[in-house]
């Protein structure tokens, strides 16, 4: 679940790459030294929040809070997007959501590594496939539609995506759908 959390935060991250040009040269008209400006400023905000993803008590919590908010502003953009808010409400929200993309990385990929540390190479290898994989899916459908309306409801999709597959791997056994399966195979086994 760690990594297909993982893989939807890298879906929320692509949607943004695919989208970004369109929205920010195409629809607001900014130049492309001001695009490549606003793009690296989002890029320090992931790379701080991949820095104060550790300072939490526990990567559990880290990942809860980085899902969490990513929904909720995944939210508020796409309201954003589909309002027509001007070009510094929507940088000031893609800064946010961005931020709280490195703060999942950080937390998905040290909780899938220390879930899986007998594999670690599996589970390494998996964590790449899986973001690159949504990496390749997501561009041709952000593309389709109105770029506008389809890149909030791609945001939305994909945090809230990630935000179930924190819900289910943070609740671990207290899960209503682990205790079925899990209690189903480990019957099974037993007999």
């Amino acid at each position: 679940l760690y990594i297909m959390q993982y893989g939807f935060t890298m879906a929320v991250l692509f949607t943004n790459v695919a989208s970004a040009p369109f929205i920010m040269q195409e629809h607001y008209g900014i130049s492309p030294m001001m695009f490549s400006l606003v793009f690296a400023v989002n890029a320090i905000a992931m790379a701080i929040a991949t820095a104060l993803a550790p300072r939490f008590r526990s990567m559990e919590k880290a990942l809860k809070a980085g899902s969490d908010c990513m929904l909720f502003i995944s939210i508020l953009l796409c309201g954003a997007l589909l309002l027509g808010c001007n070009f510094w409400i929507y940088e000031i929200l893609l800064f946010l959501l961005l931020s709280m993309t490195g703060m999942s990385f950080t937390a998905s990929n040290a909780l899938a590594m220390e879930s899986e540390h007998g594999n670690a190479g599996i589970a390494s290898a998996l964590l790449g496939t899986a973001g690159y994989a949504f990496g390749g899916i997501v561009p041709p459908l952000v593309g389709l539609g109105e770029m506008m309306s389809t890149t909030g409801i791609m945001f939305i999709l994909f945090s809230a995506l990630a935000f179930g597959c924190t819900r289910l791997a943070v609740s671990g056994k207290n899960s209503w759908i682990f205790r079925h399966f899990f209690n189903r195979y480990q019957y099974k086994e037993t007999v």
